[in-house]
């Protein structure tokens, strides 16, 4: 019996999956225009970063100047 009910569900997970990926396929995606001016800052502003913040924008800052050394070396 548990063989039979694993059975059926999978084939049901199954159905249900193959049916929503159709769905989606038919589908355009959507894109929407807005005006700049329209946009509003978010409520939550903070003063300043946090330090796992900070460390990680130091981190993308050394990693973008190892990469751009490099492409200057190849040029």
């Amino acid at each position: 019996m548990n063989i039979v009910m694993r059975a059926i569900i999978s084939s049901l997970l199954a159905f249900l999956g193959f049916g929503c990926d159709r769905q989606s396929a038919n589908q355009r995606p959507q894109t929407q225009t807005i005006n700049a001016a329209d946009l509003k800052p978010n409520e939550i502003q903070h003063e300043q970063l946090s330090e796992a913040q900070l460390r990680r924008i130091k981190k993308l800052r050394l990693m973008y100047r190892q990469t751009a050394n490099q492409y200057r070396l190849q040029s």
